[in-house]
């Protein structure tokens, strides 16, 4: 049986969650989406934009991902949740045809943990783990999935609700290996709601507290093999800003349809992307209420009762 529950504060982090709700202890949430990104500029260390420089040719690089993410709520105020990722990837030169690099397989897979900690403004403590199932050190002419590293985050979850509007403020950090350094994460967004349907602008930003020693470099782009050129992935140090718009609408009760663009705006070391994607969103209650007919029990030496003719 499926019982529709409010999505309220749903947002975007794109590192890792993508929701701010908690699941309801016995409720499935399953959901199936489909991200692409496409880059052809970097911000360097300066912060200002350069081309993308890769073997000697200017290019772009876009990737397509499609992912599976359940969650659960396994009792009272707690859920955990499983994503994972296929992926593929071509650097393209900007001029002229061919292919410069290319890659694709398993992404990486996040593990999460939520907990309710206030009941309103809504309240969610989230512990992550991100798992590379990949390897990294690869040739210059293939693209990896990611940075290698094994991740592990704690964010804050706070949402509130005035009206139709909802505000939503989700910090964190993210300890890293593989001699990254840690990141801090910030997302902030706010939402429209008019029944059945959802507006949301959001910001997702994330500043490194300092660098990888391997990959310290002034250049224009990244010239680590398996990168393509973009700091999208083996960055020594990523900063940077994304502003978005997300959409939503419940197709029907447990059914639900979402849609989101976003584009750098600011960034070092990181890169100048959009990116764009849509989800289905599946609501399910495990352990329904019983709403069929209730039977009387009648003792055994009771005599039957015979209705009147």
């Amino acid at each position: 049986m499926l019982r529709t529950w409010p999505l309220l504060f749903l947002f975007s982090i794109s590192a890792f969650g993508d929701y701010a709700y908690i699941a309801r202890s016995g409720v499935l949430h399953m959901k199936l989406g489909a991200d692409y990104s496409s880059t052809n500029e970097n911000f360097i260390n300066d912060s200002s934009r350069t081309s993308i420089v890769y073997q000697n040719q200017v290019v772009d690089l876009a990737t397509n991902t499609f992912w599976l993410q359940p969650e659960y709520g396994f009792a009272d105020g707690w859920a955990t949740s499983l994503r994972f990722r296929a992926w593929m990837g071509n650097v393209n030169p900007v001029n002229g045809g061919g292919t410069a690099a290319t890659g694709s397989g398993i992404g990486d897979l996040d593990l999460a943990i939520q907990h309710s900690v206030m009941e309103y403004p809504l309240g969610v403590v989230e512990f992550v783990v991100r798992l590379p199932t990949y390897q990294y050190n690869v040739p210059a002419n293939v693209l990896v999935g990611g940075d290698g590293s094994v991740d592990f985050g704690l964010f804050y979850h706070v949402a509130s609700v005035y009206d139709r509007l909802r505000f939503l403020v989700s910090p964190g950090i993210v300890g890293r290996t593989v001699g990254y350094p840690p990141l801090i994460k910030l997302f902030a967004g706010t939402e429209i709601r008019v029944e059945p349907a959802y507006l949301r602008i959001f910001l997702d930003s994330q500043l490194s507290i300092g660098e990888k020693a391997a990959y310290a470099t002034s250049l224009t782009s990244n010239q680590i093999a398996g990168s393509g050129g973009s700091f999208s992935r083996l960055s020594g140090a990523p900063t940077g800003v994304d502003v978005g718009l997300k959409m939503g609408v419940e197709l029907m009760p447990g059914y639900f349809l979402e849609a989101f663009f976003s584009h750098s705006v600011w960034g070092s070391r990181y890169a100048n992307a959009l990116a764009a994607g849509v989800n289905f969103h599946a609501v399910v209650d495990l352990h329904p209420a019983d709403k069929g007919p209730k039977l009387r029990e009648v003792p055994l030496d009771k005599p039957a009762e015979v209705p009147p003719l």
